[in-house]
């Protein structure tokens, strides 16, 4: 009887050993895929980096876009007093010429002044228009990364929740793991007792 107890409580702490060995293993089978998720998966503070570097790069592009604005206006400007000035002395110059000279003179500087808005406003019109496509292009790629940036934070909240319901469904297996072996340790000193 006493031997048959004794084989009976080998048994049952066997099969304990065995259960434990199990739950160890699927802990460092989670260990490896928590450090896999991490290595491959961006942290909330990489996704605010990136998002604070691309605002850095728009800004930066903006800024250089009206920079370069601003110069081809003044360089226009300067043309067109440069050629102004030129047309001015040219009217000095045939002044002393007869009447039909100055209305050609005059009938020249208006055709180069007309020809000279018609530039100034075709480079206005295709700047503008390049720095509306440029946003437009600026703000879809935001708007794209903002919701990729959305997604991932979706699939690490859904991660986190998972591994917490597991880590909580093995602390209960362990807790109730500790009790079994309790309860054959105690049978186990009341016996030998």
């Amino acid at each position: 009887m006493k031997a048959q107890m004794m084989d009976h409580m080998e048994a049952r702490i066997v099969k304990l050993e065995s259960v434990t060995e199990k739950i160890l293993d699927r802990l460092e089978t989670v260990e490896r895929d928590v450090a896999v998720i991490r290595a491959n998966y961006a942290t909330k503070a990489d996704l605010a980096a990136v998002q604070s570097l691309l605002q850095g790069s728009i800004t930066a592009l903006q800024s250089s876009t009206q920079g370069s604005i601003a110069a081809l206006k003044g360089s226009l400007q300067e043309s067109i007093a440069a050629v102004k000035d030129s047309l001015q002395e040219s009217i000095a110059a045939v002044k002393g010429s007869t009447q039909e000279s100055i209305a050609a003179v005059h009938a020249s500087i208006a055709a180069v002044q007309g020809s000279l808005q018609g530039s100034i406003g075709a480079v206005q019109s295709s700047t503008q228009g390049s720095i509306a496509a440029l946003q437009s292009s600026t703000q879809e790629s935001i708007a794209a990364v903002q919701g990729s940036i959305a997604a991932v934070q979706v699939s690490i909240a859904v991660l986190e929740a998972t591994m917490l319901k597991w880590f909580v469904r093995t602390g209960i297996a362990l807790a109730g793991l500790s009790i079994a072996l309790s309860g054959l340790a105690f049978a186990a000193a009341k016996y030998i007792n």
